[in-house]
């Protein structure tokens, strides 16, 4: 018998990604698709993304978004996790887990 778990996901395309993390992080040239190098008819799933007080890795990189600090080595915006992160710290978009899809 196949042993499976059903979760539920927040699926949002990466236009509206892209315009929510302008919006509320203050990224007002953010484009995930062209920081991650994602091509067309794709979806990127990130698990469990909780408040960052939860999880010590993630805290001090998602407080840096917050602070608006930017990433230094690429000049641009963390990784679209990160991102996630901070919007549910601000209480932008509830925890859980997310899909961001690419088709054009």
């Amino acid at each position: 018998m196949l042993n499976f778990e059903t979760a539920v996901y927040h699926r949002v395309e990466y236009h509206e990604f892209d315009a929510i993390v302008a919006e509320h992080l203050g990224f007002e040239d953010y484009e995930v698709v062209a920081h991650q190098e994602w091509c067309n008819d794709q979806q990127h799933i990130f698990d469990n993304i909780t408040h960052p007080a939860r999880f010590a890795y993630s805290q001090k990189s998602i407080q840096r978004v917050l602070d608006g600090e930017r990433d230094a080595r690429f000049n641009s915006a963390p990784s679209p996790d990160i991102l996630l992160g901070a919007l549910v710290a601000m209480d932008i978009i509830p925890p859980g887990n997310y899909i961001i899809s690419v088709c054009w």
